[in-house]
């Protein structure tokens, strides 16, 4: 299975269905299982933000980090037309299917990375059972 390192609250809000766009400046071919995992990098201060209150996550300080907190399958890695004076994001990845897990403590890597089996069979065993 492959996995994707996000930053909280992005992570959190992924799994808790509440986002189910990810989006990046590169594009993948890759579609299929993907394990959502919360980066262990402290979160930015998302207070001035405002609309992270709305979705009622708790303090950012508080959420899962360092951690597999669901499995997604990606379905779509479509190119997004932006504006000259918006951020870099170049493409959108579409995810559906959307399973949050009880956090599962695994060290993340930056890109789409492999993850171990293990850490996929105990993600499966949540599947099945």
């Amino acid at each position: 299975m492959k996995a994707l390192t996000i930053h909280q609250p992005y992570a959190s809000m992924i799994a808790l269905g509440l986002k189910r766009t990810e989006y990046r400046t590169w594009r993948t071919h890759y579609r299929g299982p993907l394990a959502i995992h919360a980066a262990a990098r402290k979160p930015h201060d998302y207070a001035e933000i405002g609309f992270y209150d709305e979705w009622m996550l708790g303090p950012v300080e508080d959420l899962p980090r360092g951690a597999i907190v669901a499995y997604v399958e990606l379905v779509a890695c479509v190119p997004l037309e932006i504006p000259e004076e918006g951020p870099p994001i170049e493409y959108g990845w579409k995810l559906a299917d959307i399973h949050p897990i009880e956090p599962k403590p695994y060290k993340g890597q930056q890109g789409l990375w492999n993850l171990s089996t293990i850490i996929e069979a105990k993600i499966r065993e949540v599947e099945d059972g």
